[in-house]
């Protein structure tokens, strides 16, 4: 009788006091809550309309490179690969690009591989060796001096302390940038497997080096009144034909939809031939070494069908590389572009240095024209187009055609003497 008197009080104390939730209740129901969150999440970050504002934005920021290169002297300055990698990093920065998209893995996957194939349609080792013969020497020398100021630089600028794990490669492959161009450096960086971070870091920092070692050769080899007898006022076959081959305006011009259809199906055959390769050898990372191979024993052996393909590629190959820069660009953050570009800055620095000292050696050496040994430095260090344009304003003209097939040479080159390198310096 007694409880059932005070049942009742204790019920409206109970109504009237709940208690708290226990912490494990309350636990499940923050989970509950964060799995909910973490469902709705990636759902808005890989909306289709999200993509295609990340791939509006990543071409925008390619296509601001070429126009500002091509048409300020600001963007010749820093050149085409810096202002897209600075504009997709100050998108990020903003918020307009995200940090991390599915966008990046796509470039660097599918549209690196086919820049290799499409760049390198000119690659015609015969012609090379034909018609380049005057500078084989010359260039053989600057990419050996290439290699020794690696190894020198390796030596003194600590790396390994300062980048870890990825110094090696990151190394091999400004090494690779200095044998062939940027392709190379970005199959050397690839393969390697180094972060988008250090990549663009590699990229920026090098383009601080280069731009002043240009300045510094263009003034060694003189005033361009050592020629040969042989050179004329007048256009000559082989700056036409340099015309036809390298520079992406100028290719621009006779390019039609039908041979950008061309190259690009040519481009995907090569490099679906060659992932068939890696994956039967067991060892994905060699796609993009085995495009390169593939690509060069098509043009070798197919010369008619390369230089057919080579303006289109040209022009495939450019856009698809500036797309590659502005994504590692949109990869990369302020703070660690500052702390690995000062090493890599410095790392270049002495690189080419030790190049730049080992040329001067062989032309004492060797009795070497200096007129040859700057173009092939020039065709080491900034490829084929920038050789034959240092030709051409020299006044060079029997060496604007040997320094394009020498810089071509380099491309087709460059990524296995790095690779060598890489493994070497692990």
């Amino acid at each position: 009788h007694a409880a059932a008197l005070h049942a009742p009080a204790r019920l409206r104390r109970i109504d009237a006091e709940p208690r708290a939730p226990s912490a494990r209740v309350a636990s499940m129901r923050h989970s509950a809550m964060r799995h909910r969150v973490a469902r709705v999440e990636p759902l808005r970050a890989t909306a289709a309309t999200g993509e295609w504002t990340t791939w509006a934005l990543l071409s925008s920021a390619g296509a601001l490179g070429l126009w500002a290169e091509e048409s300020t002297q600001w963007g010749a300055a820093l050149s085409s690969n810096v202002v897209s990698m600075v504009s997709a990093l100050l998108l990020v920065n903003v918020g307009a690009l995200p940090a991390e998209s599915p966008v990046y893995g796509v470039v660097v996957k599918k549209l690196v591989p086919l820049a290799v194939a499409a760049l390198l349609f000119a690659a015609d080792l015969d012609r090379v060796r034909r018609e380049g013969r005057k500078l084989l020497l010359p260039y053989s020398l600057a990419a050996l001096s290439t290699v020794a100021g690696t190894l020198a630089a390796w030596a003194v600028v600590p790396l390994g302390r300062e980048l870890g794990g990825g110094a090696a490669t990151i190394a091999a492959a400004l090494c690779a940038r200095h044998v062939g161009g940027a392709v190379n450096y970005v199959a050397v960086a690839e393969y390697g497997g180094a972060t988008p971070s250090l990549v663009a870091a590699g990229i920026a920092a090098d383009n601080c080096v280069v731009a002043p070692f240009f300045v510094a050769l263009f003034a060694w080899s003189g005033s361009g009144l050592e020629r040969a007898d042989e050179t004329s006022e007048t256009p000559t076959p082989a700056n036409n034909e340099s015309a036809a081959v390298e520079g992406a305006s100028d290719a621009n011009a006779g390019v039609g939809a039908t041979d950008a259809a061309q190259a690009l199906a040519g481009a995907f055959a090569i490099v679906a031939a060659a992932s068939l390769a890696a994956d039967a050898l067991g060892s994905p990372p060699l796609l993009l070494p085995l495009t390169t191979l593939l690509t060069v024993l098509l043009a070798t052996l197919l010369p008619a069908a390369g230089a057919r393909l080579a303006p289109a590629g040209r022009v495939v190959g450019v856009t698809s590389m500036q797309l590659f820069v502005a994504a590692i660009g949109a990869g990369g953050r302020f703070a660690s572009l500052a702390r690995s570009g000062a090493w890599l800055f410095l790392f270049s620095t002495v690189q080419l240095a030790v190049h730049a000292g080992f040329l001067g050696l062989a032309r004492r050496c060797l009795k070497l024209p200096k007129r040859e040994l700057a173009i092939a430095s020039n065709a080491a260090v900034g490829g084929p187009t920038t050789a034959a344009s240092m030709a051409t304003s020299k006044g060079w003209d029997d060496l604007v055609l040997p320094g394009l097939l020498v810089g071509i040479l380099g491309y087709a080159t460059g990524t296995f003497i790095s690779i060598g390198l890489m493994k070497f310096l692990h």
